[in-house]
């Protein structure tokens, strides 16, 4: 048996069942609608800035967990939460937080900005660690945002999405589901974060 056909074998054996989970899939990683706005309800509230002139400066601050893709690998405890900051030497810091276990688990990172790309973001934490992807699809800033991230793998990719806000007392965001299904992922196929007691 050659290496290709072994190959073919362990993917459709392993790799395919992950399907079921929402976040694999075959092929590229999927691109950002260009014409966003149509995905969304032109009544809502919640969508007044596309990434298409994200503003960084004022993406800023505290954000947290509402809904997210079932196991969702950074993050898998209650209360999670991220705050963006200044630091001193002008660089943007991000931390993120959770609860795990009833104990309180945190992450300093930093976040590099994409100016050629609106609302791509790549964090880092660990010092030899790759960049991450971190893409803005959708925000208004003060109340919510859409974060969708891909890593291709040639002929297959993992892609995940979250949907964050200012206030954890949000119940859920039905606004985005257009957007998320165009990304490939079924609305099934995402988890409420659990902020009780936080």
């Amino acid at each position: 048996m050659d290496t290709s056909y072994k190959t073919f074998i362990f993917l459709l054996l392993f790799i395919k069942p992950l399907t079921v989970y929402g976040f694999f899939a075959w092929g590229p990683c999927p691109s950002i609608p260009l014409d966003i706005e149509k995905y969304v309800s032109s009544k809502s509230d919640y969508f007044l800035y596309s990434a298409g002139n994200f503003r960084a400066i004022d993406y800023l601050g505290t954000w947290y967990g509402i809904t997210k893709t079932i196991d969702f690998p950074w993050s898998s405890g209650n209360c999670t939460q991220t705050l963006y900051y200044i630091r001193d030497d002008k660089r943007v810091a991000v931390l993120n937080s959770e609860i795990i276990n009833g104990n309180n688990v945190s992450m300093l990172g930093e976040v590099f900005v994409d100016t050629n790309i609106p609302g791509q973001l790549y964090p880092k934490f660990f010092r030899y660690a790759p960049l991450g992807d971190y893409k803005v699809v959708h925000t208004d800033y003060t109340r919510t945002a859409l974060v969708f991230t891909c890593r291709s793998f040639g002929i297959f990719h993992w892609k995940y999405v979250w949907v964050i806000a200012r206030d954890f007392n949000i119940e859920e965001v039905p606004g985005y589901y257009k957007i998320i299904e165009s990304l490939g992922i079924p609305i099934s196929k995402l988890v409420k974060t659990n902020h009780e007691g936080c």
